[in-house]
């Protein structure tokens, strides 16, 4: 079946993103598989000094080894699931700005598409509604649970997961309605196993929707 340049240029796009969302899926997976391994056999290994030894003695390596179980079970998963969720949001962003450029140079849109510096995601959305005509209406939804997304990521990434949003009061409403995410005693941002998928869901719903739609506004035009 013979695909013209445009309609193999929107393709691309598409399926790399898909692609993306597949990969980190997939990492998340392997990391989350990698602290539990390493959890039990520290455990196991813990165990195994601890045999025949005395109240004392067990009581002694029990607190040498706090620290060490301390790192592993909670500082490892929460910086590796910040830099995967992190990686994630990046991803969002350079599909939608990729998304963005192909549609400007397919459409042929008089005014030229350049990269948001700020609040990438929501100014792209703009750009593909105003100039590509690209129906939101029926994605407002997956768009602003993007949004939301975005402002726990800048917690992330400009205070180390302190709530230090502009309205902090739905951010902990939003984390108390999700049980794999929550605000600790610090009122830092606490990503529980099972959050990076949920996100990854709600990121893969929000371009199945956006990439259906530019799709129907790239038909509407070439009629």
């Amino acid at each position: 079946m013979y695909i013209d340049e445009n309609t193999r240029r929107f393709l691309q796009v598409k399926f790399k993103t898909s692609g993306d969302i597949s990969n980190l899926e997939e990492l998340s997976r392997l990391i989350e598989e990698a602290i539990k391994r390493e959890c039990s056999a520290l455990s196991k290994k813990i165990e195994a000094e601890k045999s025949n030894r005395l109240q004392d003695e067990k009581d002694y390596l029990d607190g040498w080894y706090e620290n060490e179980f301390l790192q592993l079970q909670v500082e490892f998963p929460r910086l590796q699931r910040y830099a995967l969720f992190t990686t994630a949001m990046a991803t969002v962003e350079a599909n939608v700005v990729a998304l963005c450029h192909t549609l400007q140079d397919i459409m042929r849109l008089t005014v030229v598409y350049k990269k948001p510096r700020t609040n990438i995601v929501s100014n792209s959305i703009n750009y593909l509604k105003e100039h590509a005509k690209v129906d939101m209406t029926r994605i407002s939804y997956d768009i602003n649970k993007i949004d939301m997304l975005r402002r726990l990521r800048n917690c992330i990434v400009h205070s180390e997961g302190e709530n230090t949003d502009t309205n902090p009061e739905e951010i902990k409403s939003y984390c108390d309605s999700i049980p794999t995410l929550s605000i600790d005693k610090n009122d830092r941002i606490f990503l529980s196993e099972g959050f990076v998928p949920i996100a990854l869901h709600l990121i893969r719903q929000f371009f199945n929707g956006l990439i259906e739609k530019s799709k129907k506004a790239l038909e509407a035009q070439q009629g």
